[in-house]
């Protein structure tokens, strides 16, 4: 399977991806399928999306239902390589 990058950020979105890439195996979509798919792949705003702003890059995962999804949506921000501030919010009810 040749290599590509999915857009969403985030070792949680990499989880996902794959147990989606083993499940369309199991029902026997293509390795072509697959690919096309992951090529179209966009996160769910305002999941994970990554947006350019005056120079700066803007990661926004606003949505988090818990304290763990929470914490995974900051896991990119902790292994980005940005030279730059970081800056996370809290949850909002």
């Amino acid at each position: 399977y040749p290599h590509h990058r999915s857009r969403p950020a985030g070792r949680h979105n990499m989880e996902n991806l794959l147990a989606a890439i083993a499940t369309a195996r199991t029902v026997g979509i293509s390795w072509t399928g697959i690919e096309k798919a992951i090529a179209d792949l966009q996160p769910a705003y305002p999941r994970g999306v990554v947006l350019p702003w005056r120079g700066a890059t803007i990661y926004t995962d606003t949505y988090n239902s818990n304290p763990y999804s929470f914490q995974r949506a900051l896991q990119p921000l902790a292994v980005a390589h940005s030279p730059g501030r970081r800056s996370a919010g809290g949850q909002q009810d």
